[in-house]
């Protein structure tokens, strides 16, 4: 293990080195230095400090973790940029990455690198060809958010005195956005080598596929567009309005929506907004994204979501709405409205894949292993389905698929308390241990399943992670459900025209019910 370890830091300072001369930009060197030391470091965490993996205690074993965790977040906060954004999968990657991979690095989500005022206004001057103040009548100096690719800032247009959010990509991110890609790919090749069980490479892959499309801020547009048409007949999303004419590749130009993180649950309260009704929306909404229309948000991490109260409630339907909660004890008299932000990566679902994925979601909920076996071909699990249905549940597998009395769950009512994540430190330790017993079997699933598949587990972690915050993780699986049914529903009788009317009616019925438990939630 010591040679392996010894061959692994020469090898990535080899590599290191070659993409350091063919690159221009003049942080290179010391990126990759970075890189090198860091992955040096971690390695002797797991071999210097514990001869085998085989002799560390569970003690022992998360402190080790922590420890090259921090490495970790220290390499991801000094590199910024590609670095910010890789740590932030990992983060969402839970119980795919040890519990303290995923703790540490979830402070990324709230820390980014700003560009100063003179680098934003240089690259607005450049793309959209005019000085700053000849398009705003004013412009905030600090950004109200800022991420790892760019940042954001309150603005007023000069010809319509309407104020807008304007994202401007930082001005490093383009030059370094490609070297970083090649050497983080290094490097996690080198950790396979090194612990053959433990294969990362796959996140690589994804961030080379998905950076492109996240630093094409036209992209971007056309995908909010899109996003908006798709939510048209629902009041309660909000999707900010693109200003083309004053959006390029680099620079984005958009309505402002104020709102609060969903996370924030004072703040969430102190609007006069129920945690459940907004864990509600957020739970339908996504899902929606993800069965019905195949279009999907691949990184809805809470710092891209907005809450607020609804605007859109008519004065009528206000005051019944208040007599009705006030019936049933609820003193909330606001309903939220969702804004959703950051639409530079999305994944197109084919109807094939997305159907598929609804079968097995539904085979999960019923408790059917027969069932999930038998729609695993367009997923790309193959035998491996157990530990997919694991990864999307966060359960063990005697959890998923009842055991005892010779009879599998027959119903999503009757078993969906089975499902929840409680956070109970017990139950995830449990749930660790079976993926640290089935590593390389966990992996080689990875490596093997749709592609489009690991951006839809990414969605699913970010949705589980955002209804624990607030309280309500059993919403998941009620919209899980809801929508797994009607996206199978449509599937079986979009082509019958015998059920036309019958679908019609049904639709309008569910409609309605599910708008009215929504509005008094």
């Amino acid at each position: 293990m010591l040679r392996r370890a010894v061959a692994l830091v020469a090898t990535g300072s080899v590599a290191a080195w070659t993409v350091a001369a063919n690159s221009d930009h003049p942080n290179t060197v010391v990126r990759l230095v970075r890189d090198v030391v860091t992955l040096g470091r971690i390695v002797s965490v797991y071999t210097a400090v514990l001869p085998t993996e085989s002799s560390a205690s569970p003690v022992e074993q998360d402190r080790r973790d922590h420890r090259a965790a921090n490495l970790l977040l220290e390499l991801c906060r000094n590199n910024g940029g590609v670095y910010i954004k890789l740590g932030q999968m990992v983060a969402v990657l839970n119980p795919l990455v040890p519990q303290p991979y995923a703790d540490v690095l979830s402070v990324l989500f709230d820390e980014a690198p700003q560009s100063s005022l003179d680098d934003v206004h240089r690259i607005l001057e450049t793309e959209l060809g005019s000085p700053v103040e000849e398009i705003f009548t004013d412009f905030s100096p600090e950004p109200i958010a800022s991420a790892s690719l760019a940042q954001v800032h309150v603005a007023t247009l000069r010809d319509s005195n309407k104020q807008v959010a304007v994202k401007v990509q930082h001005s490093t991110v383009p030059a370094s956005a490609e070297i970083d890609l090649a050497t983080i790919a290094i490097l996690l090749r080198g950790v396979r080598w090194m612990f053959p069980s433990v294969d990362y490479a796959w996140l690589a892959e994804e961030s080379k596929r998905n950076l492109p499309l996240e630093l094409d801020f036209l992209h971007e547009a056309g995908n909010a567009k899109r996003c908006s048409d798709n939510f048209a007949h629902r009041s309660d999303i909000v999707v900010p309005h693109v200003y083309r004419e004053y959006s390029t590749k680099r620079v984005l130009t958009m309505s402002f929506e104020d709102g609060v993180s969903p996370t924030d649950a004072t703040a969430v309260e102190d609007r006069g907004l129920s945690r459940y009704a907004v864990a509600n929306v957020i739970a339908s909404a996504l899902n929606e994204q993800i069965f019905i229309h195949g279009f999907v948000h691949a990184d809805p991490h809470p710092g891209n979501l907005l809450v607020r109260s609804s605007k859109s409630e008519d004065m009528w339907g206000r005051w019944l709405l208040s007599q009705l909660r006030k019936a049933l004890g609820i003193h909330t008299t606001r309903r939220p409205e969702l804004v959703i932000l950051d639409h530079g990566l999305y994944r197109e679902v084919s109807d094939e894949l997305r159907v598929s994925y609804a079968k097995f979601w539904k085979a999960i909920l019923n408790g059917d292993k027969d069932a999930m076996r038998a729609c695993t071909g367009p997923l790309g699990a193959g035998h491996l389905y157990p530990l997919l249905a694991c990864v999307l549940t966060r359960k063990p597998w005697d959890v998923i698929v009842p055991v005892g009395n010779g009879e599998e769950a027959s119903s999503f009512d009757s078993n969906s308390v089975r499902l929840v994540v409680t956070g109970d430190p017990r139950e995830i330790s449990t749930l660790q241990g079976h993926f640290r017993e089935y590593i390389s079997q966990t992996f080689a699933m990875l490596a093997k399943v749709n592609p489009d598949l690991l951006l839809l587990l990414k969605t699913n972690d970010c949705i589980h992670h955002v209804l624990s915050a607030l309280g309500s993780p059993s919403l998941y699986y009620l919209w899980v459900s809801r929508w797994t049914t009607e996206a199978l529903r449509v599937a079986i009788h979009s082509h019958d025209d015998r059920t036309c009317m019958r679908t019609w009616v049904l639709d309008q019925i569910t409609g309605w019910l599910t708008a009215l438990v929504e509005a008094v939630l």
